[in-house]
């Protein structure tokens, strides 16, 4: 089955491009019922801010946007290094998670990665030298090859970003659900 190409602009994210918002209650009937049709689209929040990563062109740009599709990529580099460095495919749009989680106690931190997503980007960067790193946690992709793909079931896109993974080049910055 041939996928729709994406009718969104990826470089630079068109600001018009809404993601799902997530919900804190669902109705049990009609989440039994998307689940037998195999529609149901599910992921783990995080202490942390969703995030929107995109890589796009030959010299494999990278990109992280906020919900709001607000450009934060010079805040975090690195993250964008690791993206760059990735087996993530070209024309690809990703959402997941920006959070921060303290090394020693690998508990997430809301209130240091809010420092680091207000501040300006030069200070954010300051900060994380002195803090430590923000990471982004991939939850799915919603297109690939500049291909839809958010509709596809679950297992699917899960399988495509573990394989991504299993591929990468020491990347520590991102992150991938099942790895924490």
């Amino acid at each position: 089955m041939k996928k729709e190409l994406a009718s969104f602009q990826l470089d630079p994210l068109d600001t018009k491009f809404v993601v799902a918002k997530p919900r804190q209650e669902v109705d049990e009937l009609k989440l039994l019922h998307l689940e037998r049709e195999g529609r149901i689209i599910s992921t783990r929040k995080r202490d942390g801010y969703c995030g929107l990563a995109t890589i796009t062109g030959p010299r494999r740009t990278a990109r992280l946007y906020t919900r709001g599709i607000e450009d934060t990529s010079t805040r975090f580099p690195h993250i964008i290094e690791a993206l760059r460095d990735s087996a993530i495919p070209e024309g690809s749009l990703l959402v997941g998670e920006m959070h921060f989680r303290d090394k020693d106690s690998d508990v997430e931190r809301l209130d240091i990665f809010s420092r680091f997503a207000k501040s300006a980007p030069a200070r954010a960067v300051a900060l994380q030298g002195q803090i430590g790193l923000a990471e982004f946690m991939v939850f799915s992709p919603l297109s690939v090859n500049n291909r839809v793909v958010a509709d596809l079931p679950f297992q699917k896109r899960y399988d495509m970003v573990s394989e991504w993974f299993d591929r990468r080049r020491g990347v520590t910055s991102i992150t991938q659900m099942h790895e924490l």
